[in-house]
């Protein structure tokens, strides 16, 4: 009886009812794009990079490199069309024309201007009350969750009237009538059960915000003079370590008084097949960082090589480089799913993440995008000049021997190898060096006792969190 209810229940899904309420899809059209995917313009371009140790490896370019730059100036082509005004259609491509792709800048997407007008602009402007809005938003990466909290505790939201309890609740009325509290826009994961308690997913999430508030974040925030250093505060929380916590911290970075040069990348898995479709499975992941900059160097140049004219090379402002490490790493995410769609027998990237299908409203009910940039945010070559001023690289002193500023992070806790990762007096981030823990106590002791307290403070309210039950003081 179970086998013929469930046959019968199967062949329901599959008969003509189910098979109607499936989207309908057309065809994709790239005609448009024939001579792209047959230009040979730019196949085996010679790459050289150069890896830490100063030591040269030569890559020919894949053909599908003439398709990456096509990618470039046409999916921008259409955000400039959109945001002059222009009628759809805004490209012949039919992939382009019937799948979303998040834009070549970072800042242009709809999450980030929404972040500048709504988060980091609506509200109190001093430096912690914004840091506690772009938390707030960051961890659901959700304009219509942010909003939902807007409305249940005031606009805008203020840290002073956090509590996590009545964050939780409100948040579970929301789940309650249907909705869901994240994106899949880098979604954050929560927390585990074990790290800060309580088994309700979103919950965890609003624990997360806590943790960050009693830390005090946003001071060891406002101390940062790297992104590379933005990001390594917020690794020390849990589940904002690597690619999650790079993409809070270059939120966090949109607030005027940061805006930090944006030429530290860490690469996700989508730009990691990206490269992969541009320089071949035989890239190592050594080199990934090294071919994403050369990448971000040489658009230009190969733009050119590829025959379009240079007032089609994206570029934000006049002045601007065309763009920067952070918008090709995330451009390159997009264009590894774009030459899936466009010819998955030629470009057999791995992993499955698709853009989703568009569903076109009335042309006549289509959103203007906006094109808003962060306050007195400099171009990226102009910051990282001024972030060097900094750095007087001392000689050692009479012993031979260098200055350790701060430690950042360790590894090998319980082995035998035990390091700290140390940043030097007047030295960048490239000369911070791995030093033991039991040498570096004995010489340096406060340097490395005010790490540990840090590390021990944090722990402490985390354990405290675990522990705390609904109506609990936070």
């Amino acid at each position: 009886m179970g086998r013929n209810v469930m046959r019968r229940r199967h062949a329901s899904l599959s008969g003509p009812s189910a098979r109607q309420s499936q989207p309908r899809q057309q065809p994709l059209d790239i005609t448009s794009i024939g001579h792209v995917l047959d230009d040979q313009s730019l196949a085996e371009t010679t790459a050289l990079l150069t890896d830490e140790k100063q030591v040269q490896h030569a890559y020919e370019l894949l053909q599908s490199t003439s398709l990456f730059i096509y990618f470039v100036i046409e999916r921008h082509r259409i955000f400039v069309r959109r945001h002059t005004g222009k009628s759809p259609p805004w490209t012949k491509d039919g992939v382009l024309r019937n799948f979303r792709f998040t834009n070549d800048f970072r800042v242009l997407d709809r999450g980030c201007q929404f972040g500048l007008t709504d988060v980091i602009h609506k509200g109190p402007s001093d430096f912690r009350s914004r840091v506690f809005r772009v938390l707030a938003f960051s961890l659901f990466v959700s304009q219509k969750t942010y909003s939902f909290l807007e409305s249940r505790f005031g606009s805008p939201l203020l840290e002073e009237n956090f509590d996590l309890d009545k964050w939780n609740e409100a948040l579970d009325d929301y789940v309650a009538d249907g909705n869901k509290v994240t994106t899949g826009a880098y979604q954050i994961s929560a927390p585990t059960v074990d790290q800060v308690g309580d088994p309700i997913y979103h919950h965890r999430l609003i624990r997360l915000l806590a943790l960050l508030l009693q830390s005090k974040v946003s001071e060891q925030i406002e101390d940062c003079r790297e992104l590379c250093d933005l990001h390594s505060v917020l690794a020390r929380f849990p589940s904002l370590t690597r690619f999650l916590g790079y993409q809070v911290a270059l939120n966090l970075n949109m607030i005027p008084g940061l805006g930090l040069a944006e030429d530290w990348v860490i690469i996700g898995p989508g730009a990691q097949r990206g490269l992969q479709t541009i320089f071949g499975n035989g890239l190592p992941p050594r080199l990934h960082i090294v071919a994403l900059k050369w990448l971000c160097e040489n658009i230009r140049p190969l733009s050119v090589k590829a025959g379009y004219p240079e007032h089609d090379i994206p570029t934000l402002a006049p002045g601007y480089p065309a763009l920067t490490p952070v918008d090709v790493e995330h451009i390159l995410c997009e264009f590894h799913k774009y030459a899936k769609l466009v010819d998955h027998a030629r470009y057999p990237c791995r992993g499955s993440q698709m853009p989703k299908h568009r569903n076109f409203p009335r042309l006549d009910s289509w959103p203007m995008v906006t094109a808003r940039q962060p306050e007195n945010k400099l171009p990226c070559h102009v910051a990282r000049e001024q972030q060097n001023q900094q750095y007087t690289t001392p000689h050692p002193d009479d012993d031979g021997e260098y200055w350790p500023q701060h430690v950042l992070e360790e590894k090998g806790i319980g082995s035998g190898s035990h390091l700290l990762r140390v940043r030097w007096v007047g030295y960048p981030p490239n000369a911070d060096t791995w030093e033991s823990a039991q040498l570096l106590t004995q010489s340096s002791p406060d340097v490395v006792r005010a790490f540990r307290q840090r590390i021990d403070q944090l722990e402490a309210l985390r354990l405290s969190l675990i522990s705390k039950k609904a109506g609990d003081p936070a």
